[in-house]
């Protein structure tokens, strides 16, 4: 049990130092790259990012990771089960965030260029809610590979389209 945990612990913090030192190099590639106008608008729109990316799990990966963890019930059929739930909630936050995108980026964020940028946050909400099941999964297992891998496959593959 302790080897586990440890071997668990180390593959994530290797993982975490290799994912944070990719994520540096594409932030500055990206700050040499495009104007600063445009990192205004990045850096505005960031924060409505990760709140609407939050909203769209609504906590389901922790309860999963711990209910698969425990294993006293059909893994497969608890995620499968949660499928549902989850993409209820990313329609409806779409189409919350499609109809107030131009309140939030006029009068929240007062800046009318953030609204493209909002709306292309919607396209992402599904993929890293599909990603935090996928994610809850591997961890309720503990198996941190997968985990570590695809962050440093998406990082790296990231990094590539960048340049």
């Amino acid at each position: 049990m302790k080897n586990k945990l440890l071997k668990s612990t180390i593959i994530l913090i290797i993982g975490g130092f290799i994912t944070k030192l990719f994520s540096m190099l594409i932030k500055i590639t990206i700050a040499r790259i495009v104007t600063t106008k445009v990192l205004g608008i990045y850096m505005l729109v960031m924060p409505t990012f990760s709140l609407l990316i939050n909203l769209s799990q609504f906590g389901v990966p922790l309860a999963l990771s711990k209910l698969i963890s425990e294993d006293t019930r059909n893994n497969k059929k608890l995620i499968l089960s949660n499928i549902p739930i989850l993409i209820f909630i990313n329609i409806i936050l779409i189409i919350t965030t499609i109809s107030l995108a131009p309140i939030i980026s006029n009068k929240l964020l007062h800046n009318k260029n953030t609204y493209l940028a909002i709306l292309s946050i919607t396209l992402v909400i599904p993929f890293t809610t599909i990603s935090s099941i996928c994610r809850s999964y591997f961890f309720g297992k503990e198996q941190m590979l997968p985990h570590v891998i695809s962050n440093i496959t998406e990082d790296l593959i990231r990094y590539i389209i960048l340049l």
